[in-house]
């Protein structure tokens, strides 16, 4: 049975959970930290196929929030003040 295309699935779950540390702490660094090497590795092409990482961080981010699980996802520069979220900069590069 194929999930709702907002959830993850376990394995996809566990994935992001298991590199959690990571993708929060370069949600808070400035522009320059890059999760590349996660969503470029064969590790996430083997549990997400060919879903876009801001996909997957998105189901991530919902997936947390469904959960009781808040996470902060929004960047500070190194005075503290709200920038633009980890999502924002991902689509400014990319598109």
């Amino acid at each position: 049975m194929q999930q709702a295309t907002c959830q993850l699935t376990p394995q996809q779950a566990q994935f992001m959970q298991d590199h959690h540390t990571e993708i929060h702490r370069a949600s808070t660094q400035l522009p320059e930290q890059s999760l590349a090497h996660l969503y470029t590795s064969l590790e996430y092409k083997t549990v997400f196929g060919d879903m876009l990482w801001d996909d997957a961080l998105d189901r991530y981010q919902d997936w947390l929030a469904e959960s009781g699980n808040i996470v902060d996802w929004t960047q500070v520069d190194a005075k503290g003040n709200r920038i633009k979220t980890l999502m924002d900069l991902f689509k400014r590069r990319t598109a």
